[in-house]
């Protein structure tokens, strides 16, 4: 049977629309040190719009993907190598808006990448933040249990939009060719 596994992190920030989105950064090993090559991992992007003020209360009805993005392991060397995973497309964020990153695989036996030496527990504890979250086969989770995190990283870059302001002024000097003396119309 198919599982997919995925793990996730939340980003939410007052200032988002500054920010474009390029990519991740995750790794994944398969069981039992066995090779790579041929495995995928997917990204995704996803816009969190249920109204919650954290976990305690967090539900998952409103989740829509807005991007992704996918790898293949191409040389057995790269298996429990952190790896770039780009968008399709770049995405600028919006202020406020609450987002999921996510990594998944739909093979049992690729476990992602994940630390023991950061321990949120504390965190959602205190002040009853989200900050991973897991989801297998649609089934959402406030993660684990066991004090482990999901090690991932997103490709964040100024976000630039517009036309270029720069003013140019196209000048034809006279008389070309000159000998002395050059006049520029101004």
């Amino acid at each position: 049977a198919s599982q997919k596994f995925e793990i996730c992190g939340f980003f939410k920030d007052a200032n988002a629309s500054r920010l474009r989105v390029d990519g991740m950064y995750a790794a994944g090993t398969l069981s039992g040190n066995g090779n790579m090559t041929g495995q995928q991992l997917s990204i995704r992007l996803l816009e969190w719009n249920d109204d919650f003020t954290g976990l305690s209360d967090a539900f998952f009805e409103d989740i829509s993907e807005i991007m992704g993005g996918e790898f293949q392991y191409t040389d057995s060397l790269q298996g429990g190598e952190v790896v770039y995973i780009p968008f399709f497309e770049p995405t600028v964020l919006v202020d406020d808006q609450k987002y999921l990153f996510c990594v998944s695989t739909s093979d049992m036996d690729v476990f992602l990448g994940h630390s023991n030496t950061v321990n949120y527990e504390e965190t959602g504890i205190v002040i009853d933040a989200i900050t991973t979250l897991l989801n297998i086969d649609d089934q959402w989770s406030g993660g684990w249990d066991t004090g482990e995190v999901p090690a991932m990283g997103v490709k964040m870059v100024n976000a630039t939009v517009g036309i270029d302001e720069n003013q140019r002024v196209e000048l034809t000097p006279y008389p070309n060719p000159t000998a002395n003396r050059i006049s520029i119309p101004m």
